[in-house]
């Protein structure tokens, strides 16, 4: 079952490489994250390519357990956080935007979306 949403924080992309997250407070007091972690591969150590989004979650964030949903599901619940998010919060609903075609698409990278980067992790010295 899902939490029953009460206030949207924010939506956002984390400083992972493009992990999404929708922030929320349900009517138990807790915080949640609808979160879309990316897929990534190391190219060469300096380089990484985004592949995709693995499966949604919901993240409590109080308890740090978290359940697998569908896509479709993780759709249902962008439609609750599109009806109470501000309009005038431009950057979350970009970032809800994002998060509506990546689930509509099954977690694919979205097209505008650079797929190469350099990485974000540093590479081991040895």
């Amino acid at each position: 079952m899902f939490p029953r949403i009460a206030i949207v924080d924010s939506v956002e992309m984390m400083r992972d490489g493009g992990s999404l997250a929708a922030i929320f407070h349900a009517s138990d007091s807790c915080e949640y994250w609808l979160f879309f972690e990316i897929l990534m591969r190391d190219l060469d150590g300096r380089t990484v390519e985004r592949m995709g989004y693995a499966a949604p979650k919901i993240v409590n964030r109080h308890t740090h357990l978290d359940v697998l949903i569908s896509w479709a599901q993780a759709s249902t619940l962008l439609r609750q956080i599109d009806t109470m998010l501000c309009r005038n919060r431009g950057r979350d609903l970009n970032w809800l935007r994002t998060m509506q075609g990546v689930a509509a698409s099954n977690g694919a990278l979205p097209a505008d979306m650079t797929k190469v980067m350099q990485s974000v992790r540093p590479a081991d010295k040895t």
